[in-house]
């Protein structure tokens, strides 16, 4: 402490500051603040009692679970769905471009349908592939001794929507496949013939 005279001649008592900021003087929480928070997380119109037995039931409440529906084995047309555990992984980087080329040299149509399962978090993705080939570019191909059905459906699943997509293209290939006509090694130009057939009509 230090002391010093004032204006008016009076003696005045300062205090250390340097002591003062080295010994704080420690806080003291008043215990009617906690009185007051605890009283405010109850209902005044509830008793202890019954206030402790509705915590302990809400503890012990059964979590809702989210019902999974289960996996589909088989589209609508009844050929069985394509997994990635079962697909051409080899096919996989490429097999949408052979899809689209054979699109334009086969003249065909293609649409996608996409379904989804389960909860997002957990979601199943089903893409439907439908084709639709063209009426003359089927003539060429019989002529050629390839018959094959004027519509497919072919369907891929999985939990990535992209990877659904390329699994419906690959399920597509095998499909052609089975029928002597393999896209992922040659894709028959079938748009070209019938064009080069219809200019050698006007000669």
């Amino acid at each position: 402490r230090t002391a010093s005279l004032g204006r008016n001649g009076r003696l005045v008592d300062f205090i250390d500051r340097s002591v003062a900021t080295e010994n704080p003087k420690p806080k003291v929480r008043s215990r009617k603040g906690k009185r007051k928070k605890r009283k405010k997380q109850q209902n005044p119109r509830q008793s202890p009692a019954d206030h402790a037995q509705l915590k302990a039931t809400s503890k012990t409440k059964p979590k809702l679970s989210i019902s999974i529906p289960p996996r589909r084995d088989f589209n609508e047309e009844g050929r069985r769905i394509l997994f990635g555990s079962r697909a051409d992984n080899k096919l996989m980087p490429r097999c949408k471009s052979i899809v689209h080329e054979a699109q334009t040299k086969m003249l065909f149509s293609v649409r996608y349908d996409h379904e989804t399962d389960g909860p997002g978090h957990k979601a199943l993705f089903y893409v439907t592939l439908h084709t639709t080939m063209n009426d003359d570019a089927l003539g060429e191909l019989r002529s050629q001794g390839i018959s094959i059905p004027s519509k497919f459906v072919n369907t891929g699943s999985d939990r990535s929507k992209v990877k659904a997509e390329r699994l419906a293209c690959i399920d597509l290939i095998d499909n052609l496949r089975e029928y002597g006509l393999d896209l992922a090694e040659e894709i028959p130009d079938v748009a070209n013939r019938i064009r080069e057939r219809e200019d050698a009509k006007f000669k």
